[in-house]
């Protein structure tokens, strides 16, 4: 059954009588909250509303030009048209600001819970950037917590990859979360396509982000090691200082030797070494 609640949002605009307004009168363009109209949804409340009436009325506003701009109830009125109604009722309110139109449409469709991650992202977005709204009056007017609307803030600029996987419904939002902060392209994208394909829990997701970040922690001598390698391959044989004479000697012209404990000395042509006379 086609249901929507009232919500005291509204209390953002003046609140009018309802009454029956012509459906090619009213214009949805201002409605950007949804991503498209979902047709099986619309189907359902066509059936609904041929079946029981329609028991809520959309919500409009004047415009300019003497139409009228629709503020919510987009599947409503498109369920209507399914049914050739003429006439739809209608709820007017005395606001005309796009971005207010925009805010009162979002907030329906959030407490409706009938968007996507993908348009929720897409509605918080808007409302930040566009009609620059700080994060508080976002809460204020979707009647949100700050952590709802922040995490719809971060999932905008995750990676690409991340991003279209939760958008595509193959992965959560605390997954993506979570998998978003593997630095290493390949690495990310492994550990996505797995999350995918086995539906992985965010616990289990954390799991594999920890253990590879661990590996990456052995990058970096594991790479000093490999370039060290390298570079004795291209320089041929690697030296050191010999102990005794200071000069630098191949590896495999050192060897081990014995030395007396006491009075053991480098040679030194500046030196006697001739025993001393009685």
């Amino acid at each position: 059954m086609e249901q929507v609640q009232r919500t005291d949002s509204y209390a953002t605009g003046t609140m009018n009588q309802t009454q029956q307004i012509r459906i090619d009168l009213i214009d949805d363009t201002k409605q950007m909250v949804r991503a498209g109209e979902d047709a099986d949804h619309t189907m359902e409340l066509a059936a609904s509303i041929s079946a029981n009436g329609l028991l809520h009325p959309i919500v409009v506003c004047p415009s300019d030009d003497g139409r009228w701009i629709l503020v919510a109830g987009y599947h409503r009125m498109q369920a209507a048209k399914l049914l050739n109604w003429i006439t739809i009722a209608a709820t007017t309110i005395q606001e005309t600001a796009e971005s207010k139109i925009r805010s009162l449409a979002l907030t329906e469709n959030i407490i409706r819970r009938q968007m996507t991650i993908e348009e929720e992202c897409l509605a918080i977005k808007k409302l930040s950037e566009e009609d620059k709204m700080s994060v508080n009056t976002i809460c204020h007017l979707i009647s949100r917590s700050r952590a709802w609307v922040d995490r719809r803030i971060a999932a905008g600029g995750m990676p690409i990859d991340v991003q279209t996987a939760l958008f595509a419904g193959r992965i959560g939002l605390a997954v993506a979360e979570t998998i978003a902060g593997v630095p290493d392209d390949g690495r990310r994208q492994t550990i996505l396509y797995q999350a995918a394909a086995a539906g992985w829990s965010a616990a289990e997701a954390a799991r594999a982000v920890e253990l590879c970040l661990e590996l990456e922690a052995t990058d970096a001598p594991v790479a000093a090691g490999l370039q060290k390698q390298e570079e004795i391959r291209q320089g041929g044989q690697p030296k050191r200082v010999c102990n005794i004479c200071g000069q630098n000697r191949g590896y495999d012209e050192l060897q081990p030797f014995w030395a007396c404990v006491t009075q053991c000395h480098p040679p030194d042509e500046t030196r006697n070494d001739q025993p001393p006379e009685d």
